[in-house]
C-alpha cells in the first residue's frame, strides 16, 4: 500500500510541475531600423512579436501586424 501510495504522489507532482512548464523564448526586446526617411519598428516578448512600418516626414504608414514567433535550430521563425 505504502508503494502504490509513493507512485501516485511522484505521479501527481511529475503532472503539477510539467503543467506549469511554458514556452518561454529567449528574444525579448524592441528594435528600430531607419532606411532613409522609412522606420521599421519589431518588438518581441513572450513568444509574440509585433512589427510597423511607416515614414514619419511624410506621414506614410505602410505596415502594423503581428504574431507567434518560435526558435528551431538556431533561426527565428515567424508565424504571421
Amino acid at each position: 500500500m505504502k508503494r502504490t501510495s509513493t507512485t501516485i504522489i511522484l505521479l501527481f507532482l511529475v503532472f503539477i510541475t510539467g503543467s506549469f512548464k511554458t514556452y518561454q523564448p529567449s528574444i525579448t526586446g524592441a528594435w528600430i531600423n531607419k532606411e532613409g526617411d522609412d522606420e521599421h519598428t519589431l518588438i518581441c516578448s513572450g513568444g509574440y512579436t509585433f512589427m510597423v512600418e511607416y515614414n514619419a516626414v511624410n506621414t506614410a504608414f505602410y505596415y502594423a501586424g503581428g504574431g507567434r514567433y518560435t526558435e528551431k535550430e538556431g533561426m527565428i521563425v515567424f508565424e504571421y
